[in-house]
């Protein structure tokens, strides 16, 4: 009952973050301008796991440090890049990471040097060498030329439950949790009527 009941609390946290980013994701496409409107999704590092393995839409994501003097004039740029390519009809989704205090995937990426940035590809990310020049950033996605940098493949040990999601739906989960109990149940009924059995045949014996 306890693998059963901590199934079931991985089932909701996974399923309340994933509400979460789609609702950032969401809030990307709203009424958005070249002059003004948020148009990139600020990721935590559990939000960011989540769509190393189950993005199914275009990714680049920003990697950068709060605190160094360059990060107000990177975010700027970024946020302008990302306003200008949804403006363009580009499918395509611009988020951001903070290593400050979310830097478990900086490191299982093996990324060394901040800014930087990544596009997600299935199964495998591309490390983009970039300047985080406005220009620079356009011309890299709208001519797709972040497939000529460096392809690696994602660390296996990170999947988790999120490696489930990518196959089953939560209504998946709920069914499957379901079962669980149903078995673990069952199970016990059959020992204890087992116990209570043998019990019986051994006071007829005596």
């Amino acid at each position: 009952m306890i693998g059963c009941l901590f199934l079931f609390l991985t089932i909701v946290t996974s399923q309340t973050l994933v509400e979460n980013l789609y609702k950032k994701i969401e809030r990307t496409k709203g009424q958005i301008t070249i002059e003004a409107g948020a148009a990139v999704v600020h990721l935590s590092d559990d939000e960011l796991e989540f769509l190393l393995y189950n993005s199914d839409s275009d990714w680049f994501i920003m990697f950068y440090d709060s605190l160094e003097t360059d990060s107000f004039t990177v975010n700027n740029t970024w946020n302008m890049a990302a306003r200008y390519i949804k403006h363009e009809g580009y499918n395509v989704t611009l988020g951001k990471i903070d290593i400050r205090d979310q830097r478990k995937n900086f490191i299982r990426l093996r990324l060394s040097k901040y800014p930087c940035a990544i596009y997600l590809a299935e199964e495998h990310y591309y490390q983009l060498e970039l300047e985080f020049q406005m220009d620079e950033i356009l011309s890299v996605i709208r001519n797709k030329t972040y497939l000529a940098y460096p392809k690696k493949e994602l660390p296996l040990s990170t999947r988790g439950i999120f490696g489930l999601l990518s196959y089953f739906r939560v209504g998946y989960f709920i069914a499957g949790f379901i079962f669980i109990v149903a078995l673990t149940l069952g199970i016990s009924k059959l020992i204890r009527m087992k116990k209570k059995y043998k019990a019986t045949i051994i006071k007829k014996n005596n």
